[in-house]
């Protein structure tokens, strides 16, 4: 038994490190954030964000997870029942409930870091990428739980004028990427010399990570 709790336990850590990554990329590149920014337009929180995805965005998330399973020599039933169960977790974590989960924020991707994850402040919004585990976010420093503080919001993706509200419209948007060049920058946290005097606020990933640290020491 305890041999394959540790089996099942790496298998999860395998699929949360793809999962992490390409989440990570779809924050910090502008081309891939166009996608992902469909997940993020919702301006408040609640179950049915979970499922808000852009196609293209949701086949690479679920491509990057099981391809290490498949690759690390996973069973099909152990890529189902983690697909089922990210999918299932997602729903809460997404949930509109207050929760108080204290030291199990170190452990797994809660609700309550989830928020800071959803914020419009780049700061805040460009960590916590875990589905289930937080141990890849611990482990590349992009944890974010500020001591003595839960998350007030807001959420959504203010510095994005021109996204489109309508979800077909927001399968298009792509395709016009290049009207909204700061508005990309808003999740990457990049700021050439033009647009970081031009926008306040915005932090490139290494101001962003010692804002955090800051806030968290």
């Amino acid at each position: 038994l305890q041999e394959e709790s540790g089996k099942r336990l790496g298998e999860i850590l395998v699929a949360e490190f793809g999962h992490y990554w390409f989440h990570r990329i779809s924050h910090e590149n502008p081309w891939v954030w166009r996608l992902h920014a469909t997940h993020h337009s919702a301006q408040r929180l609640y179950w049915l964000n979970a499922t808000r995805f852009h196609p293209l965005d949701l086949l690479a998330l679920l491509a990057f997870q099981t391809v290490p399973l498949i690759l690390a020599g996973a069973t099909p039933r152990a890529i189902l029942m983690y697909s089922l169960f990210a999918a299932v977790y997602g729903q809460l974590q997404h949930a509109n409930v207050q929760l108080r989960t204290g030291p199990l924020d170190w452990l797994f991707a809660t609700p309550v870091l989830h928020r800071f994850h959803h914020s419009t402040d780049p700061r805040e919004g460009n960590a916590n990428y875990g589905a289930i585990l937080i141990a890849w976010d611990l482990a590349f420093r992009s944890f974010f739980r500020p001591k003595g503080r839960d998350f007030a919001g807001p959420v959504g993706i203010a510095a994005l004028p021109h996204f489109p509200r309508g979800w077909l419209a927001q399968l298009a948007s792509q395709q016009t990427a290049g009207q909204d060049r700061a508005s990309d920058e808003r999740r990457s946290g990049r700021r050439d010399g033009d647009s970081a005097a031009a926008v306040s606020g915005q932090h490139d990933r290494s101001d962003a990570r010692a804002d955090r640290d800051a806030q968290q020491g």
